[in-house]
């Protein structure tokens, strides 16, 4: 909680002082003008000339900072399938390691090609993509799946408290459901598709495992017994 208030609290210094300097009258509102517009630089620019060196020395720590998110999302994010994987809760192969570099080299060739598949596109193109597609699945499940856990399994030791609950459940439910519905619809039938996809594959890779829910016979005579 520290951490994120301080990110917060730094993210909001850093603009407060680039349009303390650059006036947020000269900055462009058109997609055409933005792309090409660095408001970092902008500042720069204002503060020792055009063409200076702190101007191209700002716009080569954005670009490195944007490289080190992505390789530090790269490397974080394939640790994720590469640890279903060894958990039993993903398909085996994506669990291999590496003879030589000893990393999960086929997780992380996987996410990365993800990466460069959607880098063809718009970067708001594939966040909206990428949320709307993700509510469904993760953030509408994650409300129900919490009451749910919490009617089916009070003996669960539960180390982290939600304050006020369950009105965070129903504000969050709320909230997400409405950006779900007032998303484009292309956004929506990909979700919708993503979703579908997930569950073929899941069933599939459940019957090949033996798992639920194709042994739920045995488990349910396991648990009479």
């Amino acid at each position: 909680m520290i951490s994120a208030a301080l990110v917060v609290v730094l993210f909001v210094l850093v603009h407060l002082a680039l349009l303390g300097t650059v006036s947020w009258h000269e900055v462009p509102t058109t997609d055409e003008e933005l792309d090409s517009y660095s408001l970092p630089a902008a500042f720069m620019e204002k503060i020792h000339g055009k063409g200076s060196v702190a101007v191209a020395l700002v716009t080569v720590c954005l670009l490195g900072s944007c490289f080190a998110s992505a390789f530090a999302g790269l490397l974080g994010y394939s640790r994720i399938p590469y640890g279903a994987a060894r958990a039993g809760h993903f398909f085996h192969g994506i669990s291999a390691v590496h003879p030589v570099h000893h990393m999960p080299h086929v997780s992380l060739l996987l996410v990365g090609g993800m990466m460069l598949f959607w880098s063809f596109f718009e970067l708001q193109t594939v966040i909206d993509a990428l949320i709307v597609t993700r509510i469904l699945e993760q953030f509408v499940a994650q409300v129900v799946a919490v009451i749910l856990l919490r009617r089916t399994r009070p003996d669960l030791p539960r180390p982290f408290r939600i304050w006020l609950y369950p009105l965070p459940c129903a504000l969050a439910l709320a909230g997400w459901l409405y950006v779900y519905f007032t998303a484009n619809l292309l956004f929506i039938v990909l979700g919708l598709a993503t979703l579908l996809a997930g569950v073929v594959v899941f069933f599939v890779w459940s019957w090949r495992g033996k798992t639920w829910p194709f042994n739920l016979p045995e488990t349910r005579s396991v648990r009479k017994e």
